[in-house]
């Protein structure tokens, strides 16, 4: 099961109580930062003030001040005040600007989309889109990450895919052909086993076939319905989940454990590079490191193999409009701008992928880095899934992830663990559907 990526933040699960903290936090928090009560001070010149919110670290905030510098060059009578918020809690802290009444113009949005979306945070830009974007371009699963009850809350400038890199030298000494693209399960346990290897003979694996799991999406399982209105953890489907991956680690020991995984002691890319795992499950935003910390190595990427189906986990970042903002055209203006070409290919630089497609074959095709089949992860489109955009996605992925876990630790059999947690989690959501119904 994919993780958010990695600029999105864990929501915080502890309910109305905390929100209520929120609420005073928030106060006081606008108290220093705006004044009680006052809007920020007004540039004479400049008679109308945007918010922006980002995550963002230094690097990041570069590439968005230069479009706010050409958005206000373009746009004499606005000034964009831009707030990147550094850590790993960006949600909650828009959390508070929101609970205070001092909600950002534009939010950048990722998989916290839904909380957010589900408490009308945003302005529905449907015809806006229509208007200003060639939305055909655009891979239509992205764009109905951004719907919600028909509207069409945004659109992403940026695909995050899942993919499996390789090392091309623990295949040429295995004398084993590179994967290929549309590989299935058969094919891939086979290489990992030819893969796994002890080179000294002391009864520890020194290479693994495989470094990660398989996701639930190629079983054709996932743990609760798009809808988010009931779980799905007890499918067959979602057992031949459990046991095939488990299968991987304690039958066939071509993956470590997710327990020496999280044991290693050394990050991903030196476990590649070291060639401690021949194969391993990464994503579009890892690119840039791994072309730095492993580019004395010959590696390339491809897509999972196909068990039940196909599938590649997907998420995006968006920059969306708030639907409190008193400026909805020069908020818009501004939000269009990060869907042009320029922006896209600059942020794909830091990992990831155009949400356009012609632009994801513009980089495609001025790639001159590793990888070299880059390109898969546009012929991927078709089998793109992202994990739902529910409320309080993250607070029900915690019980089903727990339950997985003790499947890993043999704590649990796959049928015991996925009856706990299709019970707990469907308490869950009943609990958060009587306090939404509550007056």
């Amino acid at each position: 099961m994919a993780k958010p990526e990695s600029q999105s933040s864990e929501e915080d699960p502890r309910g109305l109580g905390w929100l209520l903290g929120v609420i005073v936090v928030a106060l006081v928090v606008g108290w220093f930062v705006v004044g009680p009560g006052s809007d920020p001070p007004a540039d004479p010149q400049r008679p109308v003030t945007l918010v922006l919110a980002v995550p963002a670290n230094q690097e990041d905030e570069a590439y968005y001040r230069r479009i706010i510098a050409r958005y206000e060059a373009e746009h004499p009578h606005v000034a964009v005040e831009l707030r990147p918020i550094t850590g790993n809690n960006y949600y909650q802290k828009l959390l508070v600007m929101l609970a205070s009444g001092l909600p950002p113009d534009l939010m950048w949005m990722g998989m916290g989309f839904a909380e957010f979306a589900n408490r009308g945070a945003f302005l529905d830009v449907s015809e806006r889109l229509k208007r200003d974007i060639d939305v055909a371009d655009y891979l239509p699963q992205a764009l109905k990450w951004y719907q919600v009850n028909g509207q069409q809350l945004g659109a992403p400038y940026i695909i995050d895919v899942q993919f499996i890199a390789y090392n091309k030298k623990a295949f040429d000494e295995a004398k084993l052909p590179y994967p290929s693209d549309d590989w299935d399960y058969e094919r891939f346990l086979a290489d990992a086993r030819k893969l796994t290897l002890d080179r000294d003979g002391d009864g520890k694996t020194d290479q693994y076939g495989y470094y990660g799991q398989l996701e639930a999406a190629l079983f054709d399982a996932e743990f609760i319905s798009a809808d988010g209105k009931k779980a799905t953890c007890d499918t067959p489907q979602m057992i031949e989940f459990l046991r095939t991956n488990l299968d991987l680690f304690a039958k066939y020991k071509v993956a470590p454990t997710p327990q020496q995984i999280s044991g290693a002691g050394s990050d991903r890319y030196t476990i590649f590079r070291q060639g401690r795992a021949a194969m391993m499950v990464m994503y579009t935003w890892d690119l840039p490191y791994m072309r730095q910390q492993c580019a004395d190595m010959d590696w390339d990427i491809t897509l999972n193999p196909r068990v039940r189906q196909r599938a590649q986990w997907a998420s995006s970042a968006a920059v969306l409009v708030s639907s409190q903002t008193r400026h909805a055209e020069e908020s818009w203006a501004l939000a269009r701008l990060f869907l042009e070409d320029d922006f896209q290919l600059r942020m794909a630089q830091k990992g990831g992928l155009p949400s356009s497609r012609r632009v994801a074959r513009e980089l495609i095709e001025r790639n001159r880095e590793k990888p070299a089949n880059l390109g898969a992860l546009v012929e991927a489109a078709d089998f793109l899934y992202a994990s739902p955009r529910i409320a309080n996605f993250t607070e029900l992925q915690s019980q089903f992830l727990g339950a997985c876990d003790r499947v890993w630790m043999g704590l649990a059999t796959p049928r015991q663990a996925m009856a706990q947690a299709q019970r707990q989690i469907n308490w869950l959501i009943q609990r958060r559907q009587q306090n939404e119904a509550s007056p």
